[in-house]
């Protein structure tokens, strides 16, 4: 769930809700893919308008992070694209068979 931010705070006032069953978020839904057990907003477009990333570290056997992209109303599900660890080589090794991209999402930084 994302909630808005007001001067005052906090505020469920226009806050939204995404799940693995919302319109526009690609795949399936599935039982403990951990979909949702990291979220990041970033402007990562660089046009003051933040996209939302979503980790779904237990997603099939290298996890995976959701994008969506933002608009001036917050971020939306149309157009959103997902990302897993296999499509840029990540995989898990050893006693760690599983990659769990997505588990952790740092913040954005930019060289000034």
């Amino acid at each position: 769930m994302l909630l808005r931010g007001a001067e005052g705070g906090l505020s469920g006032a226009g806050s939204v809700a995404y799940n693995r069953s919302t319109a526009g978020i690609p795949g399936a839904a599935e039982k403990d893919d951990a979909f949702g057990s990291t979220v990041h907003l970033a402007d990562l477009t660089k046009d003051a308008r933040a996209e939302a990333l979503v980790g779904v570290p237990a997603e099939n056997s290298d996890g995976c992070v959701w994008a969506a992209r933002g608009s001036a109303s917050g971020p939306v599900t149309a157009g959103s694209v997902n990302h897993c660890g296999k499509s840029f080589g990540i995989t898990g090794r050893g006693d760690h068979p599983k990659a769990h991209f997505g588990a952790a999402l740092p913040g954005v930084h930019r060289a000034v």
